[in-house]
């Protein structure tokens, strides 16, 4: 059991471990070499520089928060970590299988990139 997660990285491609601290409603202080500059926006945690002085900060930061206020950024947590859930992303994948081998309509997972002429085709 534990208040919040910290994870201090300088490269990350993803944070697993970040996520799912966040699904079990825990606020986050991370650094900016992960993807995970929401936390601030969202207002479940801390997406500092990786260096020993922004890190002490944001935990200085962290432990002066009351127990209802941490509780409240980890239910912010858990509410924006939910699109990646297992069953979310196993929904999303089946949604995406389908898609391929039937030709229906593009799941909303997909974002079609434009191409080059600017003209997306809504396919790919």
């Amino acid at each position: 059991q534990c208040d919040l997660f910290m994870a201090q990285s300088k490269t990350e491609n993803f944070g697993m471990a970040i996520a799912e601290a966040m699904l079990a409603g825990k606020p986050v202080i991370t650094t900016t070499g992960t993807p995970w500059e929401c936390l601030p926006e969202i207002e479940a945690g801390w997406w500092v520089a990786p260096t020993p002085d922004a890190l002490r900060a944001a935990l200085q930061e962290s432990i002066k928060l009351t127990e209802d206020e941490r509780q409240v950024m980890g239910a912010r947590a858990r509410q924006y970590a939910q699109r990646y859930a297992p069953e979310e992303i196993a929904r999303e994948t089946l949604d995406l299988y389908h898609w391929v081998r039937c030709g229906d309509e593009r799941p909303a997972c997909v974002r079609a990139p434009e191409n080059r002429s600017g003209q997306g085709d809504g396919r790919t």
